[in-house]
C-alpha cells in the first residue's frame, strides 16, 4: 500500500513538473497579431485577408502556428531560422508577391536574433520559375504572452 502511494505521488509530481515546464515555455512564446490587407498563402494553404495570429511552437521554436481571426483556418508550418544582424527591432511578416498572389516567406519577432524562414509551397515554386517576386513587409503587433 505504501509503495502504491509513493508511485502515485511520483507520477503526480512528474505530471505537475511537465505542466509547469510547458507553461514556462509557453509564457516565453510571444504571439504576433497582424492585420494582412490581402489574401496570402502559407505553403499551399490560402488565408483570407484580415486579422491573423502567428505563434512560435516546438521545443526549439522550429515551427509556427498560423490562425485566421475566425479560428476556422489553422496551419502549422516547420521553419528554418536564419541569423540577422543584431536584435530584431520590430515584428513583421515578409511576403513574396507574384502578380496579385502573396506568399508568406519570413516571420521576424522583435527581440530575436533570428528570422523564421518558411519553405516555398509547390504553387510558389512554379511561379518563381517564370517571374521574380516582389517583397512586401507587414508590421505585426507583438503580444506579451500567450492568451493576451
Amino acid at each position: 500500500m505504501h509503495n502504491q502511494i509513493n508511485n502515485r505521488t511520483i507520477a503526480v509530481v512528474g505530471v505537475l513538473l511537465a505542466m509547469a515546464s510547458l507553461s514556462v515555455a509557453q509564457s516565453r512564446s510571444a504571439v504576433l497579431k497582424v492585420n494582412v490587407p490581402f489574401r496570402f498563402f502559407v505553403m499551399d494553404k490560402l488565408f483570407p485577408a484580415g486579422e491573423c495570429t502567428v505563434q512560435r511552437t516546438g521545443e526549439h521554436g522550429d515551427a509556427l502556428v498560423f490562425r485566421a481571426a475566425n479560428l476556422h483556418l489553422v496551419q502549422m508550418q516547420l521553419v528554418n531560422s536564419r541569423e540577422v544582424a543584431g536584435k530584431i527591432d520590430a515584428s513583421k511578416l515578409v511576403f513574396h508577391r507574384y502578380g496579385d498572389e502573396y506568399y508568406l516567406t519570413e516571420v521576424w519577432s522583435a527581440g530575436d536574433d533570428r528570422a523564421s524562414r518558411l519553405m516555398e509551397g509547390s504553387r510558389e515554386m512554379q511561379l518563381a520559375r517564370g517571374m521574380r517576386p516582389r517583397t512586401t513587409n507587414i508590421i505585426a503587433a507583438q503580444l506579451a504572452a500567450v492568451g493576451k
